[in-house]
Order: structure tokens, then sequence, then C-alpha cells
């Protein structure tokens, strides 16, 4: 027979994290972050999507849409850094990389 699994330990959200408690930058962005946890994920991707698609078949003005995508990429990404694994951080960092050539690409057309 198999031993049993230890269940995880309840996180009490009272104790001190363990790399000193958040930064500032992490304080200033909590009612942000609490704003967007509200709403409903399904919304937020169809956002995302949106924008995306609008602004890579727009014409040129319209890559300007993607920008705010890639700014609140780069957010998420900078707020949960030290929570991530080396292969999450680089996913996020290559969506981000790709979001940026595709402006790059409908900014300076040929």
């Amino acid at each position: 027979m198999s031993e049993p699994h230890d269940a995880p330990a309840p996180v009490d959200p009272d104790a001190p994290c363990p790399h000193g408690g958040p930064s500032s930058f992490e304080r200033a962005s909590g009612p942000l972050a609490r704003a967007l946890t509200s709403i409903h994920p399904l919304v937020l991707m169809a956002i995302v999507v949106a924008l995306v698609l609008a602004g890579s078949f727009l014409p040129p003005p319209g890559w300007l849409l993607i920008v705010p995508v890639i700014v609140v990429l780069a957010w998420v990404l900078a707020l949960g850094w030290s929570r991530r694994s080396p292969s999450e951080r680089l996913m996020q960092v290559s969506v981000i990389f790709l979001l940026v050539a595709i402006c790059a690409v409908r900014a300076v057309p040929r």
C-alpha cells in the first residue's frame, strides 16, 4: 500500500511573508489587481483577444490597441516574478515579445 500524502498546510494570511512582506510596488498595485481579479476570467480573455485582433488587423494606428495588453502583461509578470517558475517566466516573456513584434511590424509597414 502507498503511504498517505500529507496535505499542504493552510496558508495563514496574517503570517509574515518569507521575503519580508509586500514591496511598495505590490502594495501600490493591490487595488488594480483586486479590480482585475473581480472580473470573470472569460471576460478578460475576450477583451485581450479583441484588442490583439483589432490591433493586428486595423489600419496603422490600430497597433496602439495592443500596447495596453503589453503593459498589463508586463505588470502582471513583474508582480508575480518571484512566485513563478523559470518556465512560466519564459512563457510569459515570450508572449510579451510576440506582442511587441506584432506592434513593431504593424507600426512600421514597408
